[in-house]
């Protein structure tokens, strides 16, 4: 991994993206908030010396130097940035031996990092001189810049039988990227001989499909035709159909759709959707036999907009062995143009109850029953609160936030009544677990209340308000709970400009107390977001107040809410980061 990779991975562990055992988080998706920009600094003389050390040193030094180069061009560091013209002619210097291949390769990668368009000419110098390594790198810069007289070189490395695969497969992806229409009839030559290697074929039609439709539809026509048609041969024929739009295409798409190979049945069918959702419809059945890609392509047609769904196949899907498979059907029966007492009378015939653990698939059936406002669905939901098993209450939690506007004020009352509960029980659990708590259960355990805290705030179950206040003062409780109660009560309390909670939450976000730390940070940051939602001006005073200093996260949500409230575009939030691994300072 790249070094500026490693620190964004870093940078970013366990930040605001936790997600629950049994369903989603909610407090990653909304906001969905815009990372800091980590940027390496690297020393200040170090980018000098560098560069004179590509004159000066001997050659490990100088690969040394390259690769370091690179890595601050990588990071846009701004030395690298105002050096493009140097490293340039460093390269240009460069002996051409092997020996200094490696640093040949840096300066050329820290080139394409700058995207300097200005070294366009030299690469292409270096292309047609260079290594097999030195030809791929430079040639998809080339084609990305568009630089005109590559593409003569590129034709004619198609041509040659004798050029390496790597060579000749790095052409053809070139060309496809931009468009060359004159490589359109060796292209097509090249996907329908047999005896070339399969990548080449492969290249050539993912190629041929972006330069020329009407060619690769006769190619995919051609290879399609042969007798004893070979697996082979269909994934060519999908993947040169894969931009097509005529009613030729149309014609090959659902032939393939009858292949049996099923990866070539998913390629023609997702491009069949495009195109022709009814042929892809008709096909459901025999789909919904096929394995998970091809059930699963079986619902997309199912959930294509205008089309009368298949209610029995649909309720069958429903109850499939993949989960992927079942919440597919459950958002296609959602979307399904039918009415709504069709719709019921599948959910209660798919969804059937029964007193078992809240597993995930009992959770499924719950969660569709909760949406049809059946009432057996409560008690479970209330089980689920009460239960210390790992995500059974996340689960619960995900029910009641489906079932709760179906339900009538009393039902709701109770729900949210065994909800706020269950929060005061499971807090005073996490501060003192009971005997036999693993740390596992304990984790597991956290989870789910955070999960059931923001479902709490969805809602605007203001039943459980004191309980989240009390979750965010008891400095006990772990940072997932406690920045799990900044955000409901956030949602709880949006546009009311409540004094009491704003209070609160402006001294978790402005609690500067403690050493810096990603737990601290995320309690801080969370505070932030349920102050921009409640508003008023005490909580915009309190998010004024965030400075520079402030760890990253809680300047990315100060940010957010500066853009949120005036509409005004800002840049990203930037870190510095120190850039200095051993072998850069063995050079300074």
């Amino acid at each position: 991994m790249r070094l500026r990779q490693m620190i964004c991975a870093v940078l970013a562990l366990g930040v605001l993206a936790a997600s629950a055992r049994a369903g989603t988080d909610l407090m990653s998706q909304d906001p969905v908030l815009e990372p800091p920009v980590v940027r390496l600094v690297f020393k200040a003389r170090s980018f000098e010396l560098w560069l004179n050390t590509l004159a000066e040193g001997d050659v490990p030094a100088r690969a040394h130097a390259a690769h370091a180069i690179a890595l601050a061009a990588e990071a846009k560091g701004e030395a690298a940035v105002a050096s493009r013209a140097r490293i340039r002619v460093a390269l240009e210097k460069m002996p051409a031996d092997a020996a200094h291949a490696a640093a040949r390769h840096s300066l050329v990668q820290a080139l394409i990092y700058l995207d300097d368009r200005d070294a366009a000419a030299l690469l292409f110098k270096l292309n047609q001189a260079g290594d097999d390594d030195m030809i791929a790198l430079s040639d998809e810069a080339l084609a990305r810049w568009g630089y005109a007289d590559a593409a003569a070189v590129w034709l004619k490395r198609l041509q040659d039988d004798k050029a390496s695969v790597t060579v000749r497969r790095s052409a053809i992806l070139a060309l496809g990227k931009v468009r060359d229409r004159a490589a359109a009839s060796q292209l097509a030559g090249l996907v329908t001989q047999e005896g070339v290697t399969l990548a080449l074929r492969y290249a050539a039609a993912s190629a041929l499909a972006a330069v020329d439709e009407k060619a690769a539809t006769a190619a995919a026509r051609a290879l399609l035709g042969r007798a004893g048609t070979a697996a082979p041969a269909e994934v060519l024929a999908a993947t040169l159909l894969r931009n097509a739009q005529d009613e030729a295409a149309v014609a090959l798409l659902s032939r393939l759709l009858q292949s049996r190979d099923a990866a070539v049945r998913v390629a023609a069918g997702r491009r069949l959707l495009n195109l022709a959702p009814e042929k892809v419809v008709a096909a459901a059945p025999q789909l919904a036999e096929g394995d998970g890609p091809l059930r699963l392509l079986a619902v997309e047609a199912l959930a294509t907009k205008g089309v009368s769904a298949d209610l029995a196949l649909l309720a069958r899907l429903l109850q499939d062995q993949l989960g992927e498979v079942r919440r597919a059907a459950q958002g296609a029966l959602r979307r399904a143009a039918v009415d709504d007492a069709a719709r019921a009378k599948v959910l209660r015939a798919v969804a059937t109850l029964d007193d078992s653990s809240l597993g995930v698939i009992q959770c499924e059936r719950l969660v569709l029953r909760a949406e049809l406002g059946d009432g057996a669905a409560i008690p479970l939901i209330v089980r689920g609160f009460e239960s210390t098993t790992p995500g059974e209450g996340a689960r619960a939690a995900l029910a009641l936030q489906a079932g709760y506007r179906h339900w009538p004020a009393e039902e709701q009352a109770r729900v949210a009544k065994g909800l706020a509960d269950a929060l005061e029980r499971r807090g005073k659990a996490l501060e003192n677990p009971p005997k036999g708590m693993t740390p596992q259960s304990l984790e597991g355990f956290s989870e789910d209340l955070a999960v059931m805290s923001q479902v709490a705030g969805v809602l605007r179950l203001r039943q459980a308000s004191t309980v989240l206040e009390g979750h965010v003062k008891r400095t006990m409780l772990d940072e997932r709970t406690r920045s799990a109660a900044c955000w409901a009560l956030g949602k709880m309390h949006e546009g009311s400009g409540d004094k009491r909670v704003t209070r609160l939450l402006s001294e978790r976000l402005l609690d500067r107390r403690d050493a810096p730390n990603i737990e601290h940070e995320r309690v801080r940051a969370m505070a932030g977001v349920g102050l921009s939602w409640i508003g008023g001006a005490d909580a915009e005073g309190a998010i004024n107040k965030v400075v520079d200093s402030d760890p990253p996260w809680v300047r990315v949500v100060a940010r957010w809410h500066r853009v949120r409230t005036s509409g005004k575009a800002e840049g990203p939030v930037v870190v510095n980061r120190a850039a200095a691994p051993q072998f850069l300072e063995a050079l300074d």
